[in-house]
């Protein structure tokens, strides 16, 4: 018997029940890592990590902490089925590869160039096909989104007022990542950073809506 399936045992033999939570502190202890690691390896912070293990009552980043963990994401929500389960015999998640932002401008290109970027970040199958991730390389949208976030966006969902969309502007191609603001028939592309230009009456291209940020914690 290895050492997770006897802390396991010994564990459900005392309380007559293994919580989410203590699977995971279990699949710590064993593999010699942190809380605060496993928040990094995730994208949320310490404090969330915390309430996550220990009070929440709806569970979240099953996927992401089972990758992590190199569990099967069943045994971890439920503590049913089998511990560890291979990479490709799973079909709820996919890879996604990490893109520069200045890449967005000729995204059909970067998507094939970017295959050989090694970095890349767990999603969930169901996203569309055409979803892409970022690394976001400045502080324009701090502090809600840092230098270093990971931004996923849709280019299939419409974006409205209000929404977080990256873009670049036809006449030089840069791309940037603003809020969309909607006055009259106006738009306004505003960043969060005052020492960062807003934008508005350019012709623009906007490549997609964020759905999904993860943040990086040093």
């Amino acid at each position: 018997m290895s050492l997770i399936d006897s802390l396991v045992s010994e564990n459900a033999a005392t309380t007559g029940k293994l919580t989410f939570g203590d699977r995971i502190y279990m699949l710590l202890k064993q593999q010699k890592r942190s809380k605060a690691w496993l928040a990094e390896k995730i994208g949320i912070s310490k404090q969330a990590m915390n309430y996550l293990l220990n009070h929440a009552s709806n569970i979240k980043f099953i996927n992401e902490i089972a990758l992590a963990l190199d569990v099967n994401p069943e045994w971890l929500k439920t503590g049913k089925g089998k511990l560890t389960i291979a990479l490709h015999e799973r079909n709820d998640i996919r890879h996604l590869p990490i893109m520069n932002m200045q890449d967005v401008s000729s995204l059909a290109k970067a998507k094939n160039s970017v295959k050989a970027n090694k970095e890349t970040i767990v999603v969930n199958a169901a996203l569309s096909l055409d979803c892409f991730a970022v690394l976001l390389d400045n502080t324009s949208m701090k502090p809600l989104f840092n230098q270093g976030t990971i931004l996923i966006f849709d280019p299939a969902k419409k974006p409205c007022n209000g929404s977080f969309v990256i873009f670049s502007i036809k006449k030089t191609s840069e791309v940037y990542f603003r809020q969309l603001f909607v006055e009259g028939n106006n738009i306004y592309l505003k960043s969060m950073d005052v020492m960062y230009k807003n934008i508005s009456n350019e012709k623009i291209i906007i490549h997609g809506t964020l759905i999904e940020s993860r943040n990086r914690f040093m």
